[in-house]
C-alpha cells in the first residue's frame, strides 16, 4: 500500500483528508502518473491540492532515423492486452486513436491537475527505442550516439530538432540554472521567482 493510498482511504474511510497530495512516480509509474493524474484528483475533495509529478515517463512518439513510428507497436499491444480504450481522456480518443492517447505527449495539454514533467532532453533509452533502435539502423551508425552520446553532426542535428518539437512546444518552460530539487519545490510551493 502506498501512502497515496493511506491518504486517499483516510479521506474517504475516516474524512481526515489531506491538504496537499503529490504522486510522483518515475519511468512506466511517470507515464501513469500522467495519465491518471486528474482521476487521482478526483478522489480528494476540492480543499486537497493535488499536484502530480513524472520523472522519466515522457516516452516519444517519435518517428524512427528510418521514417517509421518508434514504440506505436509496443503501445498499440499494451493499449489492446489491458483493454485500455475506455480508460483513456475522451478528449483524446474523440480526434485521435487509443494508442496516440497513450502518448503523454497527445494528453498533456488535457490535463487539469498541475503537472511537472521531468524528463532528459537526451536520453540513452529514448535515443535506442524511440529514435534509432537497432532494427531502424541495421549498419549501426547511430550506436555510439545512443549508448554514448558520441554523436555526429548530422544526429545532434536531428536530436536537437526532435527535442525542440518535443520539449518547447507552446505552453512548456526550459528549465533554469538550479537543481532538479529547488525547481520541484519552487513549483510545488508555488515560491515566486526572485
Amino acid at each position: 500500500i502506498t501512502s497515496a493510498g493511506i491518504d486517499v482511504w483516510l479521506c474517504k474511510t475516516l474524512f481526515l483528508c489531506p491538504l496537499k497530495a503529490l504522486p510522483n512516480e518515475c519511468s512506466s509509474g511517470g507515464l501513469s502518473a500522467i495519465l491518471r493524474c486528474d482521476d487521482f484528483s478526483s478522489l480528494f475533495p476540492p480543499t486537497t491540492k493535488v499536484k502530480c509529478m513524472s520523472d522519466a515517463g515522457f516516452f516519444l512518439d517519435a518517428v524512427y532515423i528510418s521514417g517509421a513510428r518508434s514504440l506505436r507497436r509496443m503501445y498499440f499491444g499494451v493499449v489492446n492486452t489491458q483493454g485500455l480504450q475506455n480508460t483513456l481522456p475522451r478528449t483524446c480518443t474523440s480526434h485521435l486513436d487509443a494508442t496516440s492517447c497513450f502518448f503523454p505527449q497527445n494528453i498533456i495539454n488535457q490535463v487539469k491537475s498541475p503537472l511537472f514533467i521531468l524528463n532528459s532532453a537526451f536520453d540513452s533509452w529514448q535515443i535506442e527505442s524511440s529514435i534509432a533502435p537497432p532494427s531502424a539502423d541495421p549498419s549501426g551508425s547511430w550506436h555510439n550516439c545512443s549508448s554514448s552520446f558520441k554523436c555526429n553532426a548530422s544526429q545532434m542535428q536531428f536530436l536537437e530538432a526532435e527535442r525542440k518539437d518535443t520539449w518547447f512546444p507552446g505552453n512548456s518552460q526550459p528549465g533554469e540554472d538550479k537543481g532538479i530539487a529547488v525547481a520541484v519545490g519552487d513549483w510545488y510551493f508555488e515560491r515566486a521567482k526572485k
